[in-house]
């Protein structure tokens, strides 16, 4: 029988969310698989462990993705195409696939595996979600558990929808206000045959999805037990990134302002304390279970300690010294990277980052001389969360203990903001923060013309970070700082690429030049100039296995127009 392949595991997925068994805490339990499909929604009682289960799809790996690093939820879509495709992050694990990968040439191969992933992981969510939404106003059980379920999985919808747009939609500017088509649409549970619908279609879902889920959770009067299922403040945030998308600066303002009132931005000392574990400002996150993820957890693959990223030598993910050289000096967020104006022996100096005698130019590895070794080794042990060093086993160090020693590749401006913890290096990845949301309140009020709501909302992020911030400037320049500053906060988050294309800006990805002290900290041959208008506008073909499948979708349509803008 014919199967769209893009959703073949997820009735697996979704009953992984079911026990056999009730509990009135069921967000503390583990999933099950063994839960009979039927009843699933049978009662609310049952409904928690199927929302339980959609929560778990963000932090599960994902079989038949034949990827390395190993797609693993939401952290791994969120690097992959947020971080991987931005000029301000570079990775020697995905350098591995080709020059042709790194300069973005995949992204308008529809038959080729990098654009399916996020393509899969969305419609995942959302057939879970419809799934949930189909009967749950059928469900027995309290009222207050029917609305807080059902606001849950329409939030979870809206956020999936809004990632896909970000990955496959176009800009805005290019979306003849709305009216081209983007997305499959899918609002029933179910592989069928399916239309592609406008960016205004997808969109009014989206809100419409959210206004109902704030409103069920207000009248429920309930809240999430774990940082990682949503509530209403994740909801408005998730309102925010959408509106955000379709340039309703309004909206947008307004949800990032309601969605982080309570969860105050962290402290310089709470930044620096390494991303492996939520604080208070952390708003959504995957629960760091490693009976879950084991060795494919987001942190075993880019920990700056993570177990593969050590046992195979690739080492951590790094920063582009463009961006960090565009920092104030005294940001504490520029504390995480090696880079030449880090504290060094008296065998090394700042010009030998540019020495082919210390630096590798395939790979821009510093770890070649005992000099820098000993420098590295002395930032890694510091940075190290709680100096914990039998929980935390630095990668990038020459010291015995990291099993990996010298042979792990430490790039010119390695990053050291995350580590993970326990045997399979496993963290906590950020799916929202305040700052970010805070971000994105400067922008709206800035595109709103309320220049001083604008640096407020940018005082309350950068405040934290550099001492006696004050943020004075207007026009061009106050965007330039919001954008740099944007860049360096969510470094590694997988949100910059999303940014750029939706700022309508040239990602510039400059080269390292032997002897050349002014230049970046890129391999030569990875670097690009990409402008707005190059990949289709930076928007990830719709993978051939949906159109092989879905009659009903077709790429030729991408750019039409929807009959009377729907």
């Amino acid at each position: 029988m014919k199967k769209n392949i893009i959703f073949k595991s997820l009735a697996g997925v979704l009953v992984a969310g079911s026990l056999g068994s009730c509990s009135s805490d069921y967000l503390d339990l583990a999933p099950e698989v063994d839960y009979p499909t039927s009843t699933v929604m049978g009662t609310t009682e049952a409904a928690k462990y199927a929302i339980n289960g959609l929560c778990y799809s963000m932090n599960c790996p994902y079989g038949g993705v034949d990827l390395a690093p190993q797609v693993t939820g939401e952290a791994s879509i969120n690097t992959l195409y947020g971080d991987q495709n931005s000029p301000d992050w570079f990775y020697n694990w995905y350098a591995l696939s080709g020059v042709d990968f790194m300069k973005w040439e995949f992204i308008t191969r529809a038959e080729y595996m990098p654009a399916f992933p996020g393509w899969m992981y969305g419609y995942n969510l959302i057939n879970q979600a419809n799934t949930i939404l189909v009967d749950i106003d059928n469900a027995e059980g309290p009222e207050a558990d029917r609305a807080f379920i059902k606001a849950q999985a329409l939030t979870m919808r809206a956020h999936a929808y809004q990632f896909l747009l970000k990955i496959y939609g176009p800009r805005w500017e290019d979306s003849a206000e709305g009216k081209k088509y983007v997305l499959v649409y899918r609002t029933e549970p179910g592989t069928g045959d399916a239309p592609l619908a406008s960016m205004n279609k997808v969109l009014k879902l989206i809100y419409d999805d959210l206004d109902e889920a704030i409103e069920l959770y207000t009248q429920s009067g309930k809240s999430r037990s774990q940082i990682w299922e949503p509530n209403i403040d994740i909801a408005r945030g998730v309102y925010a990134r959408a509106a955000m998308l379709k340039h309703d600066w309004a909206k947008a303002r307004d949800m990032a302002r309601a969605a982080r009132a309570n969860y105050p931005i962290m402290t310089a000392e709470e930044y620096t304390s390494g991303f492996y574990t939520p604080n208070g400002e952390w708003m959504w996150a995957n629960a760091a279970d490693e009976n879950v993820t084991g060795y494919t957890g987001w942190g075993s693959w880019f920990a700056c300690n993570g177990g593969y990223a050590s046992f195979l030598g690739y080492g951590s993910p790094s920063i582009s010294y463009d961006l960090y050289k565009a920092t104030d000096e005294n940001d504490c967020r520029r504390d995480y990277f090696f880079t030449p104006d880090k504290r060094l022996p008296n065998t090394v100096h700042a010009a030998d980052f540019w020495e082919e005698s210390a630096v590798d130019p395939e790979t821009m590895n510093m770890n070649k001389i005992a000099g820098f070794r000993l420098a590295i080794q002395a930032m890694g042990r510091t940075m190290m969360p709680n100096g914990d060093t039998e929980m935390f086993l630095p990668a990038n160090t020459s010291s015995t203990d990291s099993g990996a020693a010298s042979d792990v590749i430490v790039p010119f401006g390695a990053g050291f903001k995350f580590w993970g913890m326990g045997p399979y290096t496993t963290l906590s990845f950020p799916f929202m923060r305040a700052s970010e949301l805070a971000l994105y309140e400067a922008e709206a009020c800035y595109n709103l013309g309320d220049i001083a709501g604008a640096q407020k909302a940018l005082n309350d992020v950068n405040s934290k970070r550099i001492p006696g911030y004050n943020c004075t400037k207007t026009g061009e320049a106050f965007f330039e700082e919001y954008m740099i500053s944007s860049r360096m906060e969510l470094w590694g988050e997988g949100h910059t690429w999303f940014n750029m294309k939706r700022w309508n800006i040239t990602a510039v990805r400059n080269p390292w030049i032997a002897g050349n002290e002014d230049s970046n900290n890129m391999p030569a041959k990875f670097a690009y100039e990409n402008g707005p208008e190059v990949q289709n506008g930076w928007r990830w073909a719709i993978p051939r296995s949906e159109e092989r499948y879905n009659k009903l979708c077709s790429s030729t349509q991408l750019e039409q127009l929807a009959p009377d803008g729907e």
